[in-house]
């Protein structure tokens, strides 16, 4: 975690080699010192990493003077344990920018910043019967061939005793297989896939079906430059067609 200390110098003379100090529940965990010209404000970012969850006191302080009342800040910090996501590759490539995982893996742990709660584990498909589900908070089937009962049943009862399940198909996911073992884990009941037609080389106005403009007042969009385009720029060549659900009928998690 990064935590930054912001140091005044209110007076009319420059100060030197002025301490600074983080104190988390009662341990002074790192020192430094900073240089303030008159009426100048520094910050000082101390880097700390907590040993385990939970909630922790501390405060930053500097060397006392004549004012001892600010010399002090306090702050809590809530410090979340990992969020454990088994990853499930149903189209494993030697090829790392090939393989099926390789995009998403990055997206859930994109580098080993600070705060980072996210830690996704991959495995193959058919490792996935033998796996303790309730060791994880989320599972992702990525492409998957049809479950089986059993592994599909023990799925299911993990979404509904409040696990997270995604899914994305692709080439190994048959609709009819898919419907006969995997009923209970689908939004919605799966019809077929429907494949468009392609030009070589892709022209900018090629068969196939785009996403529609995003609705950019929703924060999830913020990301994405307003001017470009982004995903509505994007072709799908092969989709998966989903039965459509009744006006009023309850959705299915």
């Amino acid at each position: 975690y990064a935590i930054r200390a912001s140091v005044a110098n209110f007076s009319d003379s420059p100060i030197r080699d002025l301490g600074v100090d983080l104190v988390v529940e009662g341990d002074t965990v790192a020192r430094g010192l900073l240089d303030l010209a008159p009426g100048e404000t520094k910050a000082k970012t101390f880097r700390h990493r907590f040993a385990r969850a939970g909630a922790y006191a501390g405060y930053a302080q500097i060397a006392s003077d004549a004012l001892p009342d600010d010399d002090r800040r306090y702050f809590l910090v809530d410090v979340r344990a990992d969020i454990r996501i088994l990853v499930v590759n149903g189209d494993p490539r030697p090829s790392r920018l090939e393989d099926e995982v390789f995009y998403l893996t990055r997206a859930l742990a994109p580098g080993t910043g600070q705060g980072a709660t996210l830690a996704p584990s991959v495995i193959d498909a058919d490792r996935l019967d033998s796996v303790r589900l309730q060791d994880y908070e989320a599972v992702f089937l990525c492409n998957v061939r049809a479950l089986g009962p059993a592994v599909a049943a023990r799925i299911a009862d993990f979404a509904r005793a409040g696990g997270g399940v995604f899914i994305s198909v692709g080439d190994h996911a048959d609709p009819q297989t898919y419907g006969a073992t995997m009923g209970d884990l689908l939004p919605a009941r799966l019809l077929g896939v429907r494949t468009f037609a392609q030009t070589d080389p892709p022209a900018p106005a090629a068969a196939g079906e785009h996403l529609l403009a995003p609705d950019r007042r929703h924060a999830i969009f913020e990301i994405f430059a307003p001017g470009g385009s982004g995903l509505v720029s994007a072709r799908f060549s092969r989709i998966v067609l989903l039965e459509p659900t009744a006006v009023g009928a309850p959705a299915r998690r």
